[in-house]
């Protein structure tokens, strides 16, 4: 999973540089290809660049962005769940049909748009959206990763509506690694799972509001055989939720019948926006688990992992 998303993530910088070259008439070009009246949009993250990260700054070409348009209290013609596809430069492009401004391009709208698209949704209700359960692959994670940005009031313009997406969820960042002075009795390749939490939320675009739902919790797959002899750090997105004390919260299976489980011994919270940086060292007697520091908004991989207020020893 690591090598994977820094292959993409590097990927990703190298197209960012190459794009600053990119001429006026490239930019233009993708505009003329709109119809007369389309509302125009791009797209960008109100985050911190981390070059070894998924969806950081920039919106994932590998998803598709749903948008809502509303004017007067109306949806505007091709404004109810629009499906746009995201060019490296950040520019949205309809699947169909854009979004158009209103009948003689008077009064104001407002968009409200998400990632990744979710069909059948609507903007102002609530809606289901569930993290997937297998995030070791950059696919999974993406799916996960809910995405959203909402511009009120805008008046007619040419140019293309910028909108700043922000990430509504959680993200938990896990190095693990095991006890140098006391080698863990680990297989080569182990499997790592986050437990206890639960996996769906309900989402109404018109406020940006949502909550976790359900009662039911799922183990999530956060990497798949992967070496933790000297350190492995696996990334996952969760519903923002309350996690009791107790509760299994990190897992390694090695591949027998039986886990390595690490309990949190106090309630977690976890916000949306928010970035929670955990520690497990492993030792053949189990896993001392650590939970520092805590980023708003930033899904860097931070290595500042201090201020413990979480430990098991099992």
């Amino acid at each position: 999973m690591g090598i994977n998303r820094s292959l993409i993530a590097l990927a990703a910088v190298m197209g960012m540089i190459a794009l600053t070259g990119c001429s006026a008439d490239e930019t233009d070009a993708g505009r003329v290809a709109a119809e007369d009246g389309d509302i125009t949009l791009t797209s960008g993250i109100g985050q911190t660049r981390t070059a070894s990260e998924l969806q950081t700054d920039a919106v994932s070409t590998s998803v598709t962005v749903g948008t809502f348009g509303v004017s007067a209290g109306t949806l505007v013609t091709n404004g109810n769940n629009n499906q746009y596809s995201v060019a490296a430069s950040g520019a949205l492009t309809p699947k169909s049909k854009g979004m158009k401004w209103p009948s003689g391009k008077v009064g104001t709208v407002d968009i409200f748009a998400y990632a990744p698209y979710q069909e059948g949704w609507t903007y102002n209700a609530s809606n289901t959206f569930s993290v997937s359960d297998d995030q070791s692959t950059d696919a999974g994670y993406l799916a996960s990763d809910l995405l959203y940005a909402s511009v009120t009031g805008q008046t007619y313009s040419a140019s293309p509506v910028a909108l700043k997406f922000q990430h509504q969820l959680a993200r938990i960042n896990v190095n693990v690694t095991t006890a140098t002075d006391r080698p863990a009795d680990l297989p080569s390749s182990v499997d790592l799972y986050i437990g206890g939490t639960l996996r769906t939320y309900s989402f109404n675009p018109s406020t940006g509001k949502g909550a976790v739902s359900g009662s039911t919790t799922k183990n999530i797959k956060i990497a798949k055989g992967v070496n933790v002899g000297k350190g492995y750090t696996a990334y996952a997105v969760i519903v923002p939720q309350t996690v009791k004390k107790g509760e299994k919260f990190l897992k390694i299976d090695k591949g027998t019948s039986d886990m390595v489980v690490a309990k949190l011994q106090s309630d977690v919270t976890f916000e949306e926006g928010k970035t929670y940086n955990f520690k497990a060292v492993v030792s053949p007697e189990g896993i001392i688990l650590t939970l520092g520091s805590v980023s708003l908004t930033e899904w860097g991989a931070s290595t500042d992992i201090g201020n413990a207020t979480t430990e098991q020893i099992l």
